[in-house]
């Protein structure tokens, strides 16, 4: 339910009108609610600037109480950001 709720959050995020963190974002489920799907526009005034990011996002079980994992699909150099893996510490995990 939890995660449900969230997804849905996300989706009127994305569609709102108003800028947002949200804009540039594409978010999809296939058919595991605990696996996420985002494609993410590269900021606007940065080298990003027309790049598609591909991010995967997968939801514990214990969700909320455990952090999810996020993925890069697309190629990234950033000092934390791992083989696609974000730091866990950048998450607040410690």
């Amino acid at each position: 339910k939890r995660l449900e709720k969230e997804f849905v959050g996300v989706q009127e995020k994305i569609n709102s009108s108003k800028p947002s963190l949200y804009r540039g974002v594409v978010a999809s489920l296939k058919e595991n609610l605990y696996h996420w799907e985002l494609i993410i526009d590269g900021p606007v005034s940065s080298p990003y600037e027309g790049y598609k990011f591909s991010l995967d996002i997968d939801f514990p079980e214990q969700f909320p109480f455990k952090f999810p994992l996020f993925r890069f699909r697309t190629p990234i150099y950033h000092p934390n950001i791992k083989e696609g893996l974000i730091c866990q510490e950048m998450l607040g995990e410690k």
